[in-house]
């Protein structure tokens, strides 16, 4: 498994503010992060696999912490565009089912009640995405953490929290904090 960057192209002036139009979100930065747009990879293996395109980055002033957010506008076009090849899952593609992580990686649904309360969301979860040691993200980073929301028919986002060790006792409050940093509009 290879983790790179790749800076393809320097991302558009506000690009990330009209992605959050588009797909109906609120942001709200968490204190104590230095944010901008961005336009990172994350590649999962050797082959160079893209698991996803990170908009926007923040990395803690504090902590040996970013947080990435990749974001992801439903088109249920591609349902008919797609017709016969599989999805994520392994069934017939699925707009709606684009979210699961595509790599069989073991993952946490949340609560129903939780995802609609707090996200305003359909299905959201989290997992693990397992960084090769040999190439820690960013060259810097040995552990990452991933929240998936999906809002059916909307947009799908991720919220990535990449970190070392020695910041491993703060991730699970800021995970809980997820909820805060991006959600859709009601």
């Amino acid at each position: 498994m290879l983790i790179s960057i790749k800076y393809p192209q320097k991302p558009k002036e506000g690009f990330f503010r009209q992605m959050l139009k588009e797909c109906n979100l609120v942001y709200s930065p968490p204190s104590e992060y230095i944010g901008c747009d961005t336009f990172l990879n994350i590649n999962y293996n050797s082959l160079g696999v893209s698991h996803t395109v990170i908009r926007h980055g923040l990395k803690s002033i504090k902590d040996s912490i970013f947080i990435g957010i990749a974001l992801s506008k439903i088109n249920t076009n591609d349902n008919l565009r797609l017709k016969g090849f599989p999805g994520p899952t392994g069934k017939q593609w699925d707009a709606n089912e684009n979210f699961y992580p595509a790599y069989k990686v073991p993952y946490k649904l949340y609560n129903e009640k939780y995802v609609s309360q707090n996200f305003n969301g359909d299905i959201a979860g989290i997992y693990e995405f397992k960084l090769n040691p040999k190439y820690p993200f960013m060259k810097k980073y040995s552990n990452c953490l991933i929240v998936f929301v999906h809002k059916n028919n909307i947009a799908d986002f991720e919220v990535i929290y990449c970190y070392n060790d020695d910041s491993k006792n703060k991730i699970e409050k800021l995970i809980a904090q997820t909820k805060t940093i991006l959600k859709f509009r009601s």
